[in-house]
């Protein structure tokens, strides 16, 4: 069992825990999360069967540390193992520390993805709008170089579709920004993109 935040956690985020056998039950009353202060957060769990990931959304503070918990028998997996003693430790940092983007983008046809990609196109940061009166805001961003990415969403159904060559579907069609996008620590930014 592994955690997927490697020890740090942004304010919006969940965290999660993951294994390479499929969970089946979690029992609550064996799991604890503390801050630093050694006072106990309520959380609130939700397993995702496709990722195999356990989510913990809790309250979290700027600059705080927290401490996961799991007692042995926490957690019961596919095969019935249950879990010996297990602690997580994640971190959050000051909100200085990350950037703000705000994206304005012209001539969209709406739903569409609009993303911030690593230099391997892993995706960072994903926003899904229906409609052009929803603003586009990358709010407490780590500190780096993204590329800016925008998917049309054309049969709406909130996925993209990379096409299908025997049922003869085009994917749908992704438009990059021409520049690649800094995010620098407690910095504010608005960018126009404007899509062909």
């Amino acid at each position: 069992i592994t955690d997927l935040n490697k020890g740090k956690i942004r304010l919006d985020e969940d965290f999660k825990i993951t294994a390479n056998i499929p969970f089946k039950y979690i029992k609550r009353k064996f799991i604890t999360i503390t801050d630093k202060d050694t006072l106990n957060i309520d959380y609130k769990v939700n397993l995702d069967k496709l990722e195999n990931s356990y989510s913990f959304k809790f309250d979290k503070t700027e600059d705080n540390k927290y401490t996961i918990n799991l007692l042995p028998k926490a957690l019961t997996d596919f095969f019935g193992n249950e879990n010996d003693s297990l602690q997580f430790k994640v971190a959050t940092k000051k909100l200085a520390s990350y950037g703000n983007k705000k994206v304005v983008l012209r001539n969209a046809t709406y739903p569409i993805f609009v993303q911030l990609v690593d230099e391997k196109n892993e995706i960072k940061y994903s926003v899904y709008l229906k409609n052009k009166n929803e603003s586009i805001e990358f709010l407490n961003t780590e500190p780096g170089i993204y590329y800016l990415r925008v998917l049309f969403d054309s049969n709406k159904n909130k996925v993209y579709d990379a096409g299908n060559y025997l049922k003869q579907e085009q994917p749908e069609r992704v438009i990059y920004a021409k520049e690649k996008i800094e995010v620098r620590a407690n910095w504010d930014e608005v960018i126009d993109f404007t899509l062909d």
